[in-house]
C-alpha cells in the first residue's frame, strides 16, 4: 500500500493531475507512473511505502519508525507551514529544508523517473518509455541504478531495494 509522506499528499491524485497535462510527451510520462503506482496498489497490499512527488521525480521509501512525539511536533509544524504557504506547489527546496529536523534520518529510498533513449523508436508518434531507479541505501554515500520497462520488473526493483 502506497502511502503518502512528508507533503501529506496522495501521490496517486497528484500523479493523475499531472497525466492530465496538454503536452502529450509529459502526460504519456507522468501516466506512466499512474500506471506503476496503480500497479504496486493493486499487487503489494503486503508493502507499507511512503510516496511523494518532487519535480519530475516519484519518491518511494519505507516509512519512518512510528516517534509519537515527532509526528504531534510534525504536525504542528505543517499546520504552521501551510498558513504560511498554501500553495504547496511552489513549497520546492525551502519545505524539505524546514522539514529536514523530523526527518533527517537517512533511510534507503528509491527516486523513480520515465526515461527513454534520445532519438530512440517511437510508438504511435511517442518515445518508448521506460522507468529509471535511483536506490539510495541509507549506510552508503553511493546510489545505484536500475531500469525496468515493464511492471513486473519494476514492482521486484523496488521490492528487492526496500527489502520487501
Amino acid at each position: 500500500m502506497l502511502n503518502d509522506d512528508l507533503s501529506q499528499r496522495d501521490a496517486s491524485i497528484a500523479l493523475r493531475k499531472l497525466a492530465a497535462s496538454t503536452e502529450p510527451v509529459e502526460a504519456a510520462r507522468w501516466q506512466k507512473l499512474v500506471e506503476l503506482v496503480d500497479y504496486l496498489q493493486g499487487n503489494a497490499p503486503d508493502c507499507d511505502i511512503d510516496s511523494s512527488i518532487i519535480f519530475n521525480t516519484l519518491g518511494l521509501s519505507k516509512p519512518f519508525p512510528a516517534d509519537p512525539d515527532r509526528d504531534r511536533e510534525f504536525e504542528k509544524f505543517m499546520e504552521e507551514w501551510r498558513a504560511l504557504h498554501p500553495d504547496s506547489e511552489k513549497w520546492g527546496n525551502d519545505f524539505l529544508e524546514a522539514a529536514r529536523p523530523f526527518y533527517s534520518k537517512r533511510i534507503d529510498s528509491i527516486k523513480v523517473t520515465i526515461d527513454w533513449p534520445d532519438f530512440g523508436p517511437l510508438e504511435n508518434g511517442m518515445p518508448i518509455m521506460h522507468y529509471r531507479f535511483r536506490i539510495e541505501r541509507a549506510e552508503s554515500t553511493m546510489s545505484e541504478d536500475a531500469r525496468a520497462s515493464d511492471l513486473v520488473s519494476a514492482k521486484q526493483i523496488i521490492c528487492t531495494a526496500l527489502g520487501m
